[in-house]
């Protein structure tokens, strides 16, 4: 049993309809497929019923995307239930990059890291870093890095570690000024697509506030409250005093 595909590796662009014939080289009908299997790397993503016709096995894939790359197997058994030679094929597929959902913000000594996981077949030829729509080249402020890494990417629902990219932007002596909102724009032959992070650190109510401030306000209570039960006495002091001066005198 074999492919009638020419290469083991098939290269398609997004939007192509994928097809794939699996053609038993018995001269009888005594064979039964099975689904066909996609893989990405050791897991399995998903199981694909062909059409069965004489002895081909189709597998049909329309609109296909960065999802439908892997390993797919084709398998047949002879009347004895015995598994007959199949052979694998490597669908790749080209589509604009695939961010992920790993997104992480680190603070720490004044400086700040975000970094973003992305998928992308072809590989990007620009990867672009913006804070409120302005375009933020590399600095003494800013340190853009891009590497190639593992990242976890889902296929059919189904998450998998594959080879993909991080892009990482560190905030040099990060400060109020530098909260904002941020993007990502990472371009590959098929297109451009684009990440946003929101980076507005939570602050407590007294947090950021001069110690100045803080202590004028404490000091400002204290003082009122002595203020005021010193009224209090005061009053207390001078009612008393009518009330002895208000008081019938004895005669003796």
């Amino acid at each position: 049993m074999s492919i009638n595909e020419a290469s083991e590796t098939k290269t398609y662009e997004s939007t192509d309809d994928i097809k794939l014939r699996c053609l038993a080289n018995l001269q009888n009908n005594d064979i039964t497929f099975t689904a066909w299997t996609q893989r990405v790397g050791s897991e399995l993503i998903r199981t694909i019923p062909g059409i069965l016709s004489n002895r081909a096995n189709t597998l049909d894939i329309s609109f296909s995307g960065y999802q439908d790359i892997g390993i797919y197997t084709c398998h047949g058994y002879n009347k004895y239930n015995r598994r007959m030679k199949s052979q694998d094929i490597q669908i790749n597929v080209k589509d604009q990059p695939v961010f992920t959902d790993n997104i992480t913000i680190t603070d720490s000594d004044r400086m700040t890291e975000i970094n973003v996981d992305y998928f992308s077949v072809p590989k990007p030829i620009k990867v672009e870093w913006l804070k409120n729509e302005n375009i933020l080249y590399l600095s003494e402020k800013y340190i853009q890095n891009n590497i190639v890494t593992d990242i976890s990417l889902t296929f059919h629902k189904i998450k998998v570690k594959i080879k993909g990219y991080r892009s990482t932007l560190t905030i040099v002596s990060s400060e109020e000024n530098d909260h904002g909102n941020y993007i990502l724009r990472v371009q590959n032959a098929k297109g451009t697509v684009l990440q946003k992070i929101e980076y507005f650190p939570s602050v407590s109510q007294n947090e950021g506030k001069p110690k100045s401030t803080i202590i004028a306000v404490v000091v400002g209570v204290i003082l009122m409250s002595v203020l005021t039960i010193g009224g209090i006495l005061s009053f207390v002091c001078i009612w008393r005093k009518r009330k002895e001066n208000n008081s019938p005198q004895r005669t003796t």
